[in-house]
């Protein structure tokens, strides 16, 4: 099979935040090797490798634009040129503070308040980028249970290979696979313990700086950081 790439949100390495996100997940796509889990998360809760299994394959970060194989003719050179293009069209978004949070049956940091700069940006890439997208098969779709969907996010999954962009969309950076009910409070305030002493304390607002080319060169492997591109407009431009 080809190779994904995706448009991520990944924090600068070795910041705060994207020390937090590797050592929870176990992973870290800079690197793309292990990381240590916080012995105290793995003490609290004792299915945690299994519970950070699924989104470890990810690595940390949030999405923009979903894992996609490259359209024909397309090259990935071609994909990092226009995002290093794009990446300098805008400036910095200020997502002020993150707080640890349940997402159906999945814990997450969110933002404490979404800017309305973050949605424009969010739909801006989803659409500019589509070009790069490959269509979506069959067995990508299924995966995506279609049936749990709404109507309106079906369509989307079947116009944009996602179905939760546009007004569905929701800046997440997702910390767990599914849990069991029984379980998810105690696992979130696990987890919300743990952001306090490591990252809250010392981190001031989030700043979304940078937009991520992830790499996953084979469906079983993980994804990895392929290249990080720092805004550098002086102003906003409509894509």
């Amino acid at each position: 099979m080809a190779p994904r790439y995706a448009l991520y949100f990944a924090p600068a390495p070795l910041s705060p935040l994207q020390v937090f996100g590797a050592r929870i997940l176990g992973y870290d796509p800079a690197t793309g090797g292990n990381a240590p889990h916080y012995p105290t998360i793995v003490d609290q809760v004792p299915n945690w490798q299994l519970l950070a299994r699924d989104p470890a394959r990810y690595g940390f970060h949030a999405t923009f634009k979903a894992p996609f194989e490259l359209a024909p003719l397309r090259t990935e050179a071609e994909l990092l040129s226009e995002v290093e293009h794009v990446a300098l069209q805008w400036e910095m978004i200020d997502l002020g503070a993150l707080a640890v949070g349940k997402i159906s049956n999945f814990i997450a940091l969110v933002p404490c308040q979404t800017p309305t700069g973050l949605l424009k940006f969010a739909h801006a890439l989803v659409e500019h980028f589509d070009s790069f997208r490959a269509p979506m098969s069959d067995a990508d779709r299924a995966r995506r249970q279609p049936d749990r969907l709404t109507g309106r996010q079906r369509a989307y999954l079947d116009r944009w290979g996602y179905p939760f962009v546009l007004d569905e969309f929701r800046f997440h950076m997702t910390l767990t696979g599914p849990i069991r009910p029984q379980q998810i409070d105690f696992v979130r305030d696990s987890l919300e313990r743990v952001f306090m002493t490591e990252v809250a304390d010392w981190d001031g607002p989030v700043m979304i700086d940078a937009l991520s080319v992830f790499k996953q060169p084979r469906r079983e492997g993980p994804f990895h950081i392929l290249s990080r591109h720092t805004f550098a407009g002086l102003k906003k431009t409509k894509l």
